[in-house]
């Protein structure tokens, strides 16, 4: 129909927009849906955590939970805690990302990297693991250098399964 040399808009136009907008709808949501949910306790997933050398005698933490059968060091008043050999450490990921990793220096292959490179004990790598999630907490201490512990952001404790270092660039 036209209305002095204008065309009115069909009804069937309108209806087709609103299909196309509700099919879009409809495939974002199943997009999303398939990521799946954020991980939580008992999820593995990748991290990778950047590093140096050095790291192996100096990251601790200070608690006085255990988290399943992993605890840190230290107890949160500074003092040693019953001995462990996979104590839990903080570690941060190249993304940022803080955890709370128990064995990462007990990892082998973390192990030889860093018994290999003790000559350079400030040269930055990369250990990309495959860690599993224990428990999301808020009320760790830790030290990355020097004696003293401090309040750490909320971050989650978590279990190497595996560590790899590539090797580095030629």
């Amino acid at each position: 129909m036209t209305i002095h040399g204008a065309t009115a808009p069909r009804a069937s136009g309108i209806y087709g927009d609103w299909v196309l907008v509700a099919i879009g709808i409809a495939i974002a949501a199943l997009g999303f849906a398939y990521r799946g949910s954020p991980p939580g306790a008992g999820s593995v997933i990748k991290a990778e955590f950047t590093l140096v050398p050095v790291d192996a005698d100096q990251l601790a933490c200070a608690s006085n939970r255990q988290f399943e059968t992993l605890h840190c060091a230290y107890v949160a008043d500074g003092k040693s805690a019953p001995l462990t050999d996979r104590p839990v450490v903080p570690a941060v990921t190249v993304a940022r990302e803080l955890f709370f990793v128990a064995g990462l220096f007990q990892d082998p292959t973390l192990a030889e990297y860093v018994r290999t490179h003790r000559n350079k004990p400030q040269e930055r790598f990369t250990a990309t693991c495959q860690i599993r999630l224990v428990e999301h907490v808020d009320d760790m201490l830790v030290r990355f250098r020097g004696p003293a512990f401090t309040p750490a952001e909320p971050g989650w404790v978590a279990d190497v399964q595996s560590c790899r270092v590539p090797p580095p660039p030629r």
